[in-house]
């Protein structure tokens, strides 16, 4: 337990540094840390979904279905208690690939290593940090061929739409910023944000939502205007114009 604490803290400390320092960037990306964080965010939901299966309910008739239930209690309570735990070390650990994926190499290594499908994953966790780190991390990726090549497959548009759309401060504006870069970045992921109508919905929160949200559905529309004439009309369409004059 103690070892496990300490990781969870260093990874913490680790976390806070490479969202503020370069050089800590650097150190994660030539070192051995970023396959480990990779693998650490690839196998995030063993514990989550073992949590999740552990039984709740058990009907008590007599003493041996009493230590039966006293049983599976116990079960339940330490499988939370270790989701509760990765999920700490997860959330660190997808701070610290945020930070990498800025550069080729680290989104390279969060492509190759199988991270991509696991972080469109996070975008529906209840914790919003989480989920907003994981739409960041997402757009980083983005930047990189191979990493758009993956994404371009995976059902990542509707999940950051959600998040978009429901989610507040920081969050918000990290899942519409994935959105205009998967849109900027593939004519293909451009077109899935017309053919899910979610230009009129980004049309219609822009009266409602704070300026950080405004700039982000901007740039999803300009994303998505640049690619060809119908995609352009799509967004004139849409009645976009009316509502950025």
């Amino acid at each position: 337990a103690g070892s496990v604490s300490l990781a969870r803290r260093a990874a913490a400390v680790v976390a806070k540094c490479a969202v503020r320092l370069p050089n800590v960037v650097t150190m994660v990306v030539e070192g051995k840390a970023l396959p480990a964080l990779v693998a650490a965010v690839v196998h995030e939901g063993k514990a989550h979904e073992e949590a999740e299966e552990a039984p709740r309910i058990v009907d008590v008739t007599d003493a041996a279905s009493a230590a039966a239930e006293a049983e599976a209690e116990a079960t339940a309570a330490d499988a939370e208690e270790a989701a509760a735990t990765e999920e700490e070390m997860v959330g660190s650990a997808v701070r610290i690939l945020t930070a990498c994926a800025q550069r080729k190499e680290g989104a390279v290594a969060i492509c190759e290593g199988g991270a991509l499908p696991c972080l469109v994953k996070l975008l529906t966790r209840s914790d919003e940090m989480l989920r907003g780190n994981a739409a960041l991390c997402i757009a980083n990726c983005a930047h990189e061929e191979r990493s758009l090549a993956v994404l371009a497959v995976l059902p990542v548009v509707a999940p950051l739409l959600a998040i978009a759309h429901t989610a507040k401060g920081a969050c918000q504006k990290n899942a519409a910023i994935a959105l205009g870069r998967l849109a900027n970045c593939s004519d293909e992921l451009a077109e899935a944000v017309v053919s899910n109508e979610i230009l009129p919905q980004l049309v219609y929160s822009l009266s409602e939502q704070n300026r950080f949200y405004k700039q982000a559905a901007a740039f999803v529309l300009r994303a998505v205007a640049k690619h060809s004439p119908p995609l352009a009309q799509a967004v004139v369409d849409s009645g976009a114009l009316d509502s950025l004059v």
